[in-house]
């Protein structure tokens, strides 16, 4: 009798326990999303709601930069859309609010009305934001030609100095879901200006790359912007520099596209949302056989000589320091390309 009684009370304090811990986990996450909506980030973990993330998938990760996984279903560039599609349907947008500047802007774009905006198929080679706003997302664009209101477009030249202040002047969200950067030029230094002072933390990041470097060169252009020279070699970053920003203010690059874009999310928001999040694939997996690969066809040498620098001397203020390294990078890299039988990446006699 004494055993049975027994179990029965220990049958009610199970179900207490299941009921509570139900109860409190919906208060919970109702009060830890509201704190992570404004301060950027989250108490806990709602260990309920984790999934096992994937974010790098065989059929766009395979593709080359002209193979189109997704066609005509993609307003973006290129396979972004479907990226940016997985990964808000595995870790969830907060305010939705996307932010996109440096690509996509064309000489029409100040006359557009919002109605022709969302009607129009693809705005000029095609923004990765496009898409979420035909969804009900609202953005903001900069851009330091062109304005308009209508569509939100603010007229802007951004650096590593004025990006933050230009963000709060816009009023996006510390926590804003999703920044898309791609301006063939100082992109690492936007990023870098971005988060360095902690104030913001997007969610999601997007930056266009130079996939010309190996994986282990961390070689940008240097911080004072210039326009890119249709098809050069000089231009943004390379993933391994991009690497370096993401460890320094603790993101994780969760997808390479080849050639194009790197994607990075949070790791307070890959501690939230996935149980997998310490077993993602590495940088080094994500960059084999996308990272390296011969991009455009010219390189003046003047122009490398004169923008190209290490990105962690450069860091540093060793501005000599980081050209003179970059330039053995550069050497280094012709070497290589002429062991494979592809020609050197600049020549610089």
């Amino acid at each position: 009798m004494f055993l049975l009684v027994a179990a029965c009370m220990l049958i009610l304090a199970c179900m207490y326990v299941y009921v509570f811990t139900d109860v409190a986990s919906t208060v919970d996450a109702f009060r830890i999303g509201n704190v992570a909506k404004h301060a950027g980030g989250t108490s806990g973990k709602l260990c309920d709601d984790m999934v096992s993330c994937q974010f790098a998938y065989k059929d766009i990760h395979n593709a080359s930069h002209y193979s189109d996984v997704c066609g005509d279903k993609c307003l973006s560039q290129h396979d972004q859309d479907l990226i940016l599609d997985r990964i808000f349907s595995t870790i969830g947008a907060t305010n939705k609010h996307c932010v996109e500047f440096g690509f996509g802007y064309g000489a029409g774009t100040p006359n557009l009305s919002k109605e022709s905006f969302l009607a129009t198929k693809t705005i000029t080679s095609g923004l990765n934001t496009h898409k979420m706003i035909k969804q009900g997302w609202y953005q903001t664009f900069f851009d330091a030609e062109y304005s308009n209101e209508k569509i939100n477009l603010r007229k802007a030249t951004l650096t590593d100095e004025n990006i933050v202040a230009e963000f709060e002047n816009a009023q996006i969200p510390f926590d804003v879901d999703y920044v898309s950067i791609d301006v063939d030029s100082v992109d690492i230094w936007l990023l870098n200006g971005l988060l360095r002072g902690r104030k913001y933390r997007p969610r999601v990041i997007s930056i266009e790359y130079n996939g010309n470097w190996p994986i282990d060169m961390p070689v940008t252009c240097r911080k004072v912007w210039e326009p890119w020279t249709s098809g050069s070699r000089i231009y943004g970053a390379s993933a391994a520099a991009i690497q370096i920003v993401a460890q320094m203010y603790n993101y994780t690059i969760v997808e390479i596209m080849a050639d194009l874009d790197i994607f990075l999310i949070s790791n307070e928001v890959l501690e939230e949302k996935c149980n997998n999040a310490g077993t993602l694939p590495s940088f080094e997996w994500l960059g084999e056989g996308q990272v390296g690969r011969p991009v455009h066809a010219t390189c003046d040498k003047e122009e490398a000589k004169r923008r190209l620098v290490d990105f962690p001397l450069a860091l540093q203020g060793k501005e000599q320091e980081a050209s003179a390294k970059a330039l053995e990078y550069v050497k280094q890299l012709n070497s290589i390309r002429s062991v494979k039988g592809m020609g050197e990446f600049c020549n610089l006699s």
